[in-house]
């Protein structure tokens, strides 16, 4: 908010730079003319009332004499002219009489005098006079179908072309600051193509259009090709065009809010219909109440934005997330400070009481002050619905990345629903087969007798598991000698017979006994089910450091399976996880959780797990700190 006053006090200062020049009118006072009619010399002889700066009476029919006493300069050399500076621009037909103007033709100014007659070419509208060396009165008459509302300043050369650059830099750099606004909201309307973003873009290319006009950019730059009264009426329409802008761009502003709908509908209706009732007066040729329509809807519609500003509900009851990007109090300050400045600009214009000079420039003020606010005010919400904008992005990607894990985990299922009535047909065809036969020899009963225990492993490693996912393996440290729990596990698989065991040391570690004998014995029945049938099955223990630290290694290595001469061998990537079964795997029993429960286990225990491929064989090892 500090840059925003810094702003405010910069834009008051460059509009007062020019204020203060030196002026020789010493008095001023007006006389009402509600005929029109009134000559000079009838003007000289009815009642004037003083009055002092700017002249403010409103949109009036009379036409309004100002009777104006300059000061003499005793050091002005003859030949020496001054010059009358009539501001604003928009004053229609202004005329001057000058006790020591000896020309006897008539000395017109205003914005219905052509470009190439006007005697005074700037911004502003004057006279050439002559210096004096004592004082005198002119007199100005002011007839206008705008708001007869006037300011008069008698000056220099020098002062009046000193004023008028200090007047055309604060010009430009206002005009700039409203170019730069627009390029802001074209920027950001190119990125998002939002409907307010295109709003605000048309509201600021008005607002530049329209102070153009303002201060007489219009005039200088239309005035040689189009006739004085063209450039009148554009101006007109110019006015009028802007707020009917404006007020859309406060209507689609608004209602992100959740304001009143029928307060929200009024603004409009009163920016359309407004419009509309001046374009008419316009047309019909009435432009003096057109313009006084436009002020008066200049005035009433920030009450009723701000009423429509009060009405907003978004902010109740929403989730920090869904609450709108500017704050309540931050909208409602903003049409509280457009309110306040709008009704200050438009009371010298509805004649409500005579103004300083800085009134001259309220309009221009009042829209690069809106127009910061709005920018810091839409730059806020732009971050704000970026934030939203990846935060809805982040959730989408959850979202996509929740039904990915979900149809993972129906994969899962369905594997594992296959794999247990696999395993449970072929178990229960078995049992069938040995139970079945009315004598059942001895081998067929240590078959069904393997067929029942390879059943109960399979109940045993489907909960271990579980246990597992669920977080509930406990850890049991404790020391023991490792060759025991392999002696074990070897001696308790299905076909001790296979294995050749070699133990270089008999180490002692501190483990979890139950884990790492589910895991020897694992990687044994792996060994038993998945190699070349009687084969050799190799099983290693021996001291090993891994990363720098002590322990011991298990390995267990076995032939592979032949097909057509040639090994083999499983996917390695798929190798460890649940319910993987290599196609030569498959005519045996098996979980395909004999390996996940391997690794997972060893990590438990500070392990790792190492897979190695050979020619004919393979290797798994595992290894423990010590």
């Amino acid at each position: 908010m500090r840059y925003l006053q810094r702003f405010a006090v910069m834009l008051l200062l460059l509009a007062a730079s020019f204020a203060h020049a030196n002026d020789r009118i010493i008095a001023r006072a007006f006389i009402d003319d509600p005929s029109g009619h009134m000559t000079l010399a009838e003007a000289q002889l009815a009642p004037s009332k003083p009055f002092t700066g700017v002249l403010s009476r409103g949109f009036t029919a009379s036409a309004t004499w100002l009777k104006l006493s300059v000061s003499g300069d005793p050091a002005a050399r003859p030949g020496e002219t001054w010059v009358v500076r009539v501001r604003p621009v928009y004053l229609d037909d202004i005329q001057l009489y000058d006790p020591l103007d000896t020309s006897q033709r008539p000395r017109q100014a205003g914005d219905h005098v052509e470009w190439r007659d006007a005697e005074f070419k700037s911004l502003s509208h004057g006279f050439v006079i002559p210096a004096s060396t004592e004082t005198r009165q002119i007199w100005l008459r002011l007839s206008t179908t705008s708001s007869s509302f006037i300011h008069v300043q008698v000056m220099t050369v020098d002062d009046v072309q000193q004023s008028s650059r200090l007047q055309e830099m604060a010009y430009g750099l206002m005009l700039g600051f409203l170019l730069l606004f627009f390029m802001w909201a074209v920027l950001h309307w190119f990125l998002w193509r939002e409907t307010m973003m295109a709003m605000f873009s048309a509201t600021h290319l008005m607002a530049i259009i329209y102070a153009m006009t303002l201060v007489g950019y219009s005039r200088v730059l239309l005035g040689e090709w189009v006739s004085a009264l063209t450039v009148d009426a554009l101006s007109n329409l110019v006015y009028c065009s802007y707020v009917l802008v404006s007020l859309l761009f406060h209507y689609f502003f608004l209602r992100e809010f959740q304001p009143s709908r029928w307060l929200l509908r009024l603004i409009p209706a009163l920016a359309i219909g407004l419009f509309s009732v001046a374009m008419v007066l316009m047309v019909s040729g009435q432009v003096r109440w057109a313009m006084q329509a436009n002020v008066i809807s200049v005035t009433v519609s920030p009450f009723l934005i701000l009423a429509v500003a009060i009405s907003c509900s978004a902010w109740d009851g929403a989730s920090e997330d869904a609450q709108p990007p500017i704050p309540r109090w931050a909208l409602i300050f903003f049409y509280v400070l457009v309110s306040s400045v709008v009704l200050v600009a438009t009371s010298h214009a509805l004649g409500l009481f005579n103004a300083p000079e800085i009134n001259l420039h309220l309009y221009l003020i009042h829209g690069i002050l809106t127009g910061a606010v709005l920018v810091a005010l839409l730059q806020f919400r732009a971050l704000r619905n970026e934030e939203a904008r990846s935060l809805a992005a982040l959730r989408a990607r959850s979202a996509a990345q929740q039904v990915e894990i979900e149809r993972q985990k129906s994969q899962l299922q369905s594997r594992f629903m296959e794999m247990l009535a696999h395993e449970l047909k072929t178990s229960l065809s078995v049992l069938h087969m040995v139970f079945g036969s009315s004598q059942p020899s001895a081998e067929m009963m240590s078959h069904g007798r393997q067929t029942l225990q390879s059943v109960n492993d399979l109940i045993d490693r489907c909960l271990l598991v579980e246990k597992f996912e669920d977080d509930q393996i406990v850890s049991n440290f404790e020391h023991f000698r490792i060759d025991e729990v392999v002696d074990e596990a070897w001696q308790k698989s299905a076909d001790p017979s296979r294995f050749a065991t070699y133990y270089e040391e008999r180490i002692s570690i501190k483990s979890d006994r139950q884990l790492l004998k589910s895991v020897v014995s694992n990687l044994l029945d792996n060994a038993i089910k998945y190699s070349l049938p009687g084969s050799l099955i190799q099983l290693r223990v021996r001291p090993a450091a891994h990363e720098g630290l002590r322990g011991c290694e298990v390995s267990v290595e076995n032939e592979v399976r032949l097909r057509a001469g040639e090994p083999v061998f499983p996917e390695q990537e798929q190798l460890f996880k649940k319910y993987y079964r290599a196609d030569a795997a498959r005519r045996h029993t098996g979980s395909g959780l004999g390996l996940y429960l391997v690794i997972n286990f060893v990590r438990l225990l500070g392990g790792t797990v190492r897979y190695e491929q050979h020619d004919f064989s393979v290797r798994f090892t595992v290894w423990l700190p010590n």
